[in-house]
């Protein structure tokens, strides 16, 4: 839904014949450059980059990954969904710090509190490089607010 990156993803069925070599690709260096390549080739879905990233063991590589070739599926509207393939909070509100994602001219929806998620993510990167003596209390993560 919304804006689309390119005009007709893979349908799921030639999308699941077409990766099931890239699964099977020894290593994790392997794997990021066989679903890059597959992901700049071929026109997917937002689902279809979301399962080509659960072949990266590394959620850094994952986030890698999904930031070098988001702008390109078809569904740009399902971004927000993306941010499920991280476990880590760190991630997550990275993939929501992202330029494109807050700008109404580029995604639709578009999220309109990305400030709130800089912000935190700077208040964690405080505490990480100056840990406090005493416990501080961890900076609450913001909820997600996407224009209609």
């Amino acid at each position: 839904s919304g804006y689309a990156g390119c005009k007709l993803p893979l349908s799921d069925n030639d999308f699941m014949v077409l990766v099931t070599p890239l699964a099977q690709q020894t290593g994790e260096a392997a794997r990021q450059t066989a679903i890059n390549q597959f992901a700049q080739s071929n026109c997917i879905s937002m689902a279809q980059l979301m399962m080509l990233s659960t072949f990266l063991t590394l959620e850094i590589n994952r986030s890698a990954f999904m930031k070098a070739n988001f702008m390109k599926v078809y569904d740009l509207g399902n971004y927000s969904s993306a941010a499920q393939v991280f476990t880590s909070a760190n991630y997550k509100t990275d993939w929501t710090t992202i330029a494109d994602v807050a700008d109404p001219t580029k995604s639709n929806p578009y999220l309109m509190n990305q400030a709130e998620f800089i912000a935190y993510r700077s208040q964690v990167r405080a505490i990480a490089v100056n840990p406090p003596i005493t416990p501080a209390t961890f900076p609450t993560v913001p909820t997600e607010q996407w224009s209609a």
